[in-house]
């Protein structure tokens, strides 16, 4: 024995076990030294699979921790090569992970794995398992090396408080520890010389006393689930590992088995897959009677919109009559906008929401937004600017819908909680380090949305994403449902983003956001046409096409609605009088291949639920 072995040797002997931690994270791995080492269990540490498998070897640690996630071989091919090398295979693996899908751990106790722990790592947790399968190894050397003394170990075996189970070749029981007794309400007379048939199987929760045998006869172990019956029938649920036992010159004798009792914990697992279970049926029940109310009460009001709308011109009626018409349609507008985040909100919570990326213009999206909120912020007396980097690209792959909904949210809350001054939106790209690893054809487009409004306290800061949550100015505006800024947010993460705020009272906000965006593939963009917009410089003013001087601000007239095809304007006035604005915008998006100008201040009209405007036009 050399004196790297000795030294091995030496502090096996002077520890409570050999730890091989096999983890790419640095930070991973001093976090669990420092944690084992306070509790008397020596560390060897490997920085990759290949590297630990050499240790494993050599050093034949009590216990390997083994990450999951790791570049080149990952844990799962690592476990494998440990599991099938002689020297290693009976040294326990337990995985560290962030997986949580059951495939997951499936596939790494496939893969030879005894147990696992979740990462962020929880001390007790892990002080627990492998303090746990620590001794189940030791326990696994001293029945392989001193099979025949068995029996004299019976009180050491007797304090522990997992079951302990040895049989023959043919199954029949030789010896069961205390602990085993118990958990069956027998006494150990009962059980010794009895077939291990006797302590019953559920096939439904894990295998059978024949499998056992036959897997732990063919492969020398076996580790999963069981069912055993106890005296009074009793169901108890363990987790079971079983060995081979041999004698001197290596002749089969018999098997023993180790079992911890799971029952309340696999019961509990039950209970909460069921809640899940019952919990995700509600929500798509309540999705699927969202999206059916929604549509019910759509048609109608719009209806109550468009007409409140169109009374409230009316110069005969009184002014108290004029008040209440606006008052309904106010109402209406709310209401609208209520059902749209309730079904969104609904869509978010159930995970249901699908990214649909398409070739995007930023800077028709840009000026779309200006003549949206350029009005708003003049009737309070606003600035309204936009700034966009130079560098920004004018066409990307994104999901410009959600995209534009998150735009409209942030700036429609700045300006809607700001008196005086201001509202600027910059736009542009960056390579913030802190972001994911970017792809070659991806960029990352960073929004800043600032204001000089009310601000919003420190102290409802942690609560601002939250749906159905409104602050204190909020609540006193008695505006808003308290669900656009949940939507945003879970938009910008399903974009691959993030979004923060910083604000003081009485001073102002800044919203900011980033977004991961895919190149625009110049095969399938189409060429912009003459006239369109081709750039949106810093600080420039709305763009149309070549003939946007004809309807200034979205005014039409029946002249330029003429020159559109017939079947066209006869179909907008169809879906304009049943106030049907699905098929307004379609045909809306038919009419902007013709011109834009019309198809903006269409649009315009429609945002503002002025369909009396549209009908007089047509």
């Amino acid at each position: 024995m050399d004196i790297i072995e000795k030294n091995i040797q030496l502090s096996r002997e002077n520890s409570n076990g050999i730890i091989l931690i096999i983890d790419d994270n640095i930070s991973n791995i001093k976090v669990i030294v420092k944690q084992l080492n306070n509790h008397n269990y020596e560390t060897i540490i490997a920085r990759n699979g290949k590297t630990g498998i050499e240790r494993a070897r050599f050093s034949q640690p009590d216990l390997i921790l083994l990450d999951v996630l790791m570049p080149g071989m990952d844990g799962f091919e690592t476990c494998r090569h440990l599991k099938s090398d002689k020297k290693t295979r009976d040294i326990p693996v337990l995985f560290m992970t962030v997986l949580n899908e059951m495939s997951d751990k499936l596939k790494g106790f496939q893969a030879g794995a005894v147990d696992y722990v979740s990462k962020p790592i929880q001390e007790e947790e892990i002080l627990a398992r492998i303090s746990t399968h620590v001794k189940l190894r030791k326990l696994q050397k001293r029945l392989e090396v001193k099979n025949e003394r068995l029996q004299r170990q019976a009180m050491l075996m007797d304090q522990i408080k997992d079951s302990i189970l040895s049989t023959d070749l043919k199954g029949k029981i030789i010896y069961a520890n205390q602990s085993a007794a118990k958990f069956l309400l027998r006494e150990r007379d009962e059980l010794i010389g009895k077939p291990v048939q006797i302590l019953g199987e559920n096939p439904e929760i894990g295998a059978t006393q024949n499998e056992i045998v036959e897997q732990t006869m063919c492969n020398g172990s076996w580790q999963g689930r069981v069912a055993n019956i106890d005296k009074n029938n009793k169901e108890h649920i363990f987790e079971t590992r079983t060995w081979l036992t041999t004698d001197k010159e290596g002749n089969k004798t018999g098997i023993v088995g180790v079992s911890t009792d799971i029952t309340d914990q696999a019961r509990m697992q039950e209970d909460l897959k069921k809640a899940k279970e019952a919990a995700e049926a509600a929500n798509r029940a309540k999705t699927i009677f969202l999206a059916n109310m929604s549509h019910e009460l759509k048609t109608p009001l719009n209806a109550i919109i468009g007409f409140s709308k169109s009374l409230a011109e009316d110069k005969h009626l009184s002014l108290q009559c004029r008040k209440d018409l606006e008052a309904i349609h106010s109402s209406g507008k709310h209401l609208f906008v209520l059902i749209n985040d309730l079904l969104e909100i609904s869509k978010v919570e159930s995970d249901t929401i699908k990214m649909s990326n398409k070739i995007c213009n930023i800077s028709l999206l840009i000026n779309e937004l200006k003549r949206m909120f350029r009005l708003k912020a003049e009737q309070k007396g606003l600035l309204l600017t936009v700034n966009v980097s130079p560098d920004l690209p004018e066409l990307i792959m994104v999901d410009e819908n959600k995209f534009r909904q998150i735009l409209i949210n942030l700036l429609s809350n700045a300006i809607k909680f700001t008196d005086k001054g201001e509202v600027c939106c910059r736009i542009s790209l960056t390579q913030n380090n802190n972001q994911k690893a970017l792809l070659d054809n991806q960029y990352i487009i960073h929004v800043e949305i600032e204001d000089t409004g009310i601000g919003i306290a420190p102290d409802e800061l942690d609560k601002l994403f939250k749906p159905f949550v409104q602050l204190s100015a909020g609540e006193k505006s008695q505006q808003g449902t308290g669900l656009g800024l949940s939507i945003s947010r879970k938009y910008i993460q399903l974009m691959g983003g993030d979004i923060g705020v910083k604000s003081k009272p009485n001073q102002g906000t800044i919203f900011w956001f980033t977004i991961c965006v895919n190149k625009a593939d110049s095969a399938n963009t189409n060429t912009i046409q003459q006239g369109q917009v081709i750039k949106l410089e810093s600080g420039q003013s709305d763009i149309y096409n070549k003939s946007s001087d004809i309807y200034p601000k979205s005014i039409l007239t029946k002249e330029a609605i003429s020159t559109l095809p017939a079947n066209l304007i006869k179909d907008l006035k169809e879906a304009t009088s049943s106030f049907d604005p699905t098929n307004i915008y379609k045909i809306i998006g038919q009419i902007r291949k013709i011109d834009t100008s019309i198809a903006d201040a269409l649009e315009n009209y429609v945002y503002n639920f002025e369909y009396n405007k549209i009908l007089e036009i047509l």
